[in-house]
């Protein structure tokens, strides 16, 4: 959820205090960032966490990139708005921890319902940019974690 949320709001640019969108857009990409000569300075390398290491489906090597990865997140942070301070529930998610990383994989073609007074309803292809979205649940220290869950999603937004 906090990883569609963030590529959301890369795209349509991020809720300001006012509840208004800025118009701080970018698609996000996979690129390595250069420098003047064409040299590559640092890129979206991924750390090896054991997160990253639960995907057998996903390269090892240094060419592969990600658009974004959030490491070492507290669930409790994420949910403190609905718990309260002190409670059983508070002491059982401090133990929680979510990570999760966004690939762009490509353009994709996906069918969109739509429906009109003048017209009947009906079903067209329209072009979107394809995320391969990656992330774990974690209970214990996230790099020797006691429990790991690993989720990945697909997520597909209209260009």
């Amino acid at each position: 959820m906090q990883a569609e949320k963030s590529i959301i709001d890369k795209m349509m640019g991020p809720v300001d205090a006012s509840g208004n969108r800025s118009d701080l857009r970018t698609v996000p990409i996979n690129l390595a960032l250069k420098d003047d000569e064409d040299n590559i300075i640092s890129g979206n390398n991924p750390d090896k966490t054991p997160c990253y290491l639960s995907f057998k489906n996903l390269s090892r090597d240094n060419s592969f990139r990600y658009v974004e990865h959030v490491k070492d997140k507290s669930f409790l942070e994420l949910m403190r708005p609905l718990v309260s301070a002190g409670t059983d529930e508070e002491k059982k998610l401090i133990k929680y921890k979510y990570e999760f990383f966004s690939v762009n994989s490509g353009s994709s073609t996906y069918k969109a319902a739509g429906s009109s007074l003048k017209k009947t309803s009906s079903t067209i292809q329209r072009k979107g940019t394809t995320y391969r979205i990656y992330g774990c649940g974690i209970k214990g220290d996230p790099s020797n974690p006691e429990i790991l869950i690993p989720l990945e999603t697909i997520l597909i937004l209209s260009n």
